[in-house]
Formats: C-alpha cells, structure tokens, sequence
C-alpha cells in the first residue's frame, strides 16, 4: 500500500491495510503500521473472540484470540490476529483442531470503559525468536 518497501515489511496478510508508522524508531527486529483502508480511512471497530484480561485479549479454553477490525462505512473486516495462524504457538509449538479454526464466534464488539467502538489502530510486530537458543537441543550440529 506504500512506504513500507523502504523499510522491514510487516505481516503479509496486513500489506494492503496498513503504512509503516514512524519506521525510524523501530529497534532491529520491529515492525509498526498503522491501519488504514485504501481509500484512506483510519477509523475502525474492533471484534474479538477470546476473553477480556488485564486489558488484553486473551486465548479461552476452547481456541486462541481471534481478533478483526471493521471499516465502519463499509464493514469489510481485517484479520489482525488469528491464534490458531499467527505467532510463536501457532508457528512452532500447537496445532488446532478444524473446529478451533472455524467454531470461534460469537465475535464480540470491544468497547471501552468510556464506551467508545471505533479506534485508530497500530499494529507492532516483533521478529525475534533467537533460534540457537530456543533449538539449540533439537539440532545436531556437525
């Protein structure tokens, strides 16, 4: 969508609903966008599946987070985050059921504690699982 080729790309599934936000801050392993349609519009809602906690989204019993962002004007939804296919669990340590991928609904509308439904939104990526010590036991080295 922009001015993220002079930079670290973010998530490929995000490329066509964000722009780097202030890229020169990041720290090496970074990535920070801001939501935004491409008709230019920066205000969204959020839905969620998971449980409120600490003022975070967390995974339930059943399934983890499943997160979206709604255009208002045209109510086209955005995957933000799917626990069942983003992040360290997901990539590298669990596999899910079909019914977790598909059986994570109602989505419930986030609202804050002024009421409030409709949010600009930034979206921080972090590139950084130090392989060698994570793996270092699971690989043989010649």
């Amino acid at each position: 969508m922009s001015e993220q080729s002079n930079y670290r790309l973010g998530p490929a599934y995000l490329e066509e609903v964000t722009i780097a936000d202030k890229p020169e801050t990041w720290v090496e392993e970074e990535w920070t966008g801001k939501l935004q349609t491409k008709e230019g519009r920066t205000q969204f809602r959020l839905y969620y599946y998971g449980e409120r906690m600490d003022g975070l989204i967390a995974t339930t019993d059943f399934a983890p987070q499943l997160i979206l962002a709604e255009d208002p004007i045209t109510e086209e939804r955005f995957i933000l985050f799917d626990g069942c296919k983003h992040g360290y669990n997901a990539m590298l340590c669990d596999t899910y059921s079909k019914e977790q991928h598909t059986d994570r609904l109602p989505l419930q509308p986030y609202v804050d504690q002024d009421g409030e439904d409709t949010f600009e939104m930034y979206i921080t990526a972090y590139y950084n699982v130090d392989w060698d010590e994570e793996f270092s036991d699971d690989v043989d080295i010649c």
